[in-house]
């Protein structure tokens, strides 16, 4: 594995020392496998894990499990879902992504700003949902609207 030969070579002072970041599938059909998948990468030297999105209720109950099974930081995903084309195109064609339908249907007739809105809602919920469960977020930035993935981040802040 690679963060093994990381881990190897820092630890052989041949590199500057690594914070060695793995990927956590909490939308995977099988979820105690991913978690088995994690507990080897932990194994390996990885410290922390990033998520998938955070976009079903199930997703943030294997956070939670994560959180019970894990002892690297978990940072939980979030990904400001814009329309209902946007939900079901990442539902049904991202792997690792998984929407749950209520959220696909919040979007129904939306226009562009209540879209958005409805973004920075259903991101400050998921956070909310999650925030005891890890340390920290990261907001994934639809199509380049860095002023959406702002006001994520104040809807956070201020909850």
């Amino acid at each position: 594995m690679l963060a093994r030969f990381v881990r190897g070579l820092s630890q052989a002072g041949e590199t500057e020392p690594f914070f060695l970041c793995g990927a956590l599938n909490v939308n995977a059909e099988n979820f105690e496998s991913e978690l088995s998948r994690a507990r080897d990468k932990e194994a390996c030297g990885m410290e922390a894990f990033l998520t998938q999105p955070v976009l079903s209720e199930r997703a943030a109950r294997n956070i939670e499990r994560a959180r019970e099974a894990l002892s690297g930081r978990i940072i939980g995903g979030l990904f400001p879902v814009i329309s209902e084309r946007n939900a079901r195109f990442l539902h049904s064609e991202v792997a690792g992504i998984s929407v749950d339908e209520r959220v696909i249907e919040a979007y129904a007739g939306l226009d562009r700003a209540q879209g958005e809105e409805m973004a920075v809602r259903l991101c400050a919920r998921a956070a909310a949902r999650i925030a005891p469960f890890v340390d920290g977020f990261y907001i994934m930035t639809p199509f380049q609207r860095v002023a959406l993935v702002c006001r994520v981040m104040e809807a956070i802040r201020g909850q």
